[in-house]
């Protein structure tokens, strides 16, 4: 059974990794919106979506849905 401080590092470590994929998966999309950004992480979480593009275009459809944005990473 692992300690806490063991369970803490193993948190510390998720989080880091899940960060480092949620800003490799926006680098191309610098104006996106920050609401849009954590709706998006959060579907993906949600769901278990771990492919690279997928964020960028569940934030680009909730744009479009919106009316907040092209579809083609330009947003309002």
């Amino acid at each position: 059974m692992k300690t806490t401080a063991q369970l803490n590092d193993t948190i510390k470590d998720w989080k880091e990794r899940d960060k480092a994929f949620f800003d490799e998966a926006f680098k191309d999309m610098p104006g996106l919106p920050d609401d849009l950004r954590t709706a998006s992480e959060r579907i993906v979480r949600a769901y278990g979506i771990r492919g690279i593009c997928d964020p960028g275009y569940i934030a680009n459809v909730i744009a479009v849905e919106l009316g907040r944005g092209d579809g083609l990473s330009n947003f309002q």
